[in-house]
């Protein structure tokens, strides 16, 4: 079976599902062939698993949804910071 090409953009997109093992057979194909092609997509996911790796979300199931949890309330205290200058 002929593996369809990704971009770098969807790779990225992806790379959160990926770590977690939420995407599909052909979808790991597709990112894995990316990955042994792309040595700037191979660093970010490197960076990617390292940054989980110190937070001791390794193996944590739910990973993403944790790290968006996250990334969303950071957000919202920033905003609640710039609206009190």
């Amino acid at each position: 079976m002929a593996t369809i090409e990704i971009s770098c953009v969807e790779v990225w997109r992806e790379i959160s599902n990926y770590l977690d093992e939420e995407i599909s057979p052909e979808m790991r194909e597709r990112m894995e062939a990316h990955f042994k092609a792309c040595a700037h997509c191979t660093a970010v996911l490197d960076g990617t698993r390292t940054w989980w790796d110190c937070r001791g979300w390794k193996g944590v199931p739910n990973a993403r949804r944790i790290q968006q949890a996250a990334i969303q309330k950071a957000s919202e205290t920033s905003v609640n910071l710039r609206s009190d200058r």
